[in-house]
């Protein structure tokens, strides 16, 4: 009998250890959040900040807590290193984007953090369509044509590309060059505002660019839209065919921003915090804005996420190379 009374005594004692850390975890879940959130973003003004701004807005309105966006000065790296470093508890987030979490292991010998092993993904959030606008004098009228014009040409058509190698601007521009093998003159100037203004006073030909900041010139028939970036075509200018479906079948490239926690953040903390980001970013008047800047919502799971994030790794870790760009 003591025998069994310590035997059975033994297994409801491992059962209640087991299930501590559950209980922990869950309880951990329903009092969240109960102080302020923070976001962090790499620089302020940018697509990254606008879309942690529209996440932040809409968890604080379901939760009815602050939740801020903190802007970091600097690379991309200097954001995603913090929350690499932070307590995994769900208070310090990070609005990750294709220059933290998918090019600097391929343009850098040294990293203050691994872009997979040091953080838990939550939710993939939207996507920008980028443009290949052309000076108006430039006389071709979609992808197709340029590219023939470029080939009888080469080394003469000169890109606004942008002074960073791992923009999502000069990323499409080597995706495009080293698939149809053009040889193309890049000429870096500082920002995509930069780039934009060398393109339309004619010391560019060309620019691949984000949506949003060329929309009114191409409106205003200061700018000449060739193609899009993004797989399918964009609702706002449906007549601008993609480089997917005129000249490169599978062709994308396009700025994507998604949520992350640090590494060994609680898995049930990680489904609450995609469950809520999920909703606000699949609501119509998050939807609206998106198109308004030339985005579209992309909601996921984390798991989905993950494989996103490992996919663009490899992606652009091809391309790269295949330019030559060696880390420095």
């Amino acid at each position: 009998m003591l025998a069994r009374t310590c035997s059975g005594t033994f297994v409801i004692f491992l059962i209640a250890i087991a299930a501590a850390p559950l209980a922990c975890s869950s309880t951990l879940a329903q009092e969240y959040p109960s102080k302020p959130v923070r976001i962090i973003v790499a620089n302020p003004g940018t697509g990254t900040d606008f879309t942690a701004r529209l996440v932040a807005q809409g968890l604080s309105e379901r939760w009815g807590r602050p939740v801020v966006v903190e802007n970091r000065g600097g690379l991309p790296l200097t954001g995603a290193d913090l929350v690499a470093k932070a307590a995994p508890d769900g208070y310090t987030l990070h609005m990750g984007q294709v220059s933290s979490h998918a090019t600097p292991m391929h343009l850098h010998k040294q990293l203050p953090y691994d872009a997979v092993r040091d953080f838990s993904p939550i939710a993939l959030v939207a996507k920008t369509t980028g443009f290949l606008v052309a000076h108006p004098s430039l006389p071709v009228d979609n992808v197709s044509d340029f590219v023939d014009y470029v080939r009888k040409r080469p080394g003469a058509i000169r890109h606004a590309g942008q002074l960073s190698g791992g923009t999502p601007s000069q990323l499409a521009m080597w995706l495009f060059c080293s698939s149809l093998k053009l040889d193309i003159l890049n000429v870096p100037y500082r920002g995509s505002g930069g780039a934009i203004t060398a393109v339309l006073g004619a010391e560019a030909h060309v620019a691949f660019v984000n949506g949003a900041a060329v929309l009114p010139s191409i409106a205003a028939g200061k700018l000449k839209a060739l193609a899009i970036t993004s797989r399918a075509r964009f609702a706002g200018t449906p007549s601008v065919p993609t480089i997917n479906e005129s000249v490169i079948p599978g062709f994308e490239s396009s700025s994507w921003f998604g949520l992350l926690a640090p590494a060994k953040t609680p898995s049930n903390l990680i489904d609450r915090l995609n469950r809520d980001i999920v909703a606000i970013v699949r609501s119509p008047r998050i939807k609206a804005v998106f198109v308004n800047q030339a985005m579209e919502s992309t909601p996921s799971t984390p798991a989905e996420f993950a494989a996103f994030i490992q996919d663009e790794i490899t992606k652009w870790g091809r391309v790269i190379n295949a330019v030559g760009i060696k880390p420095e």
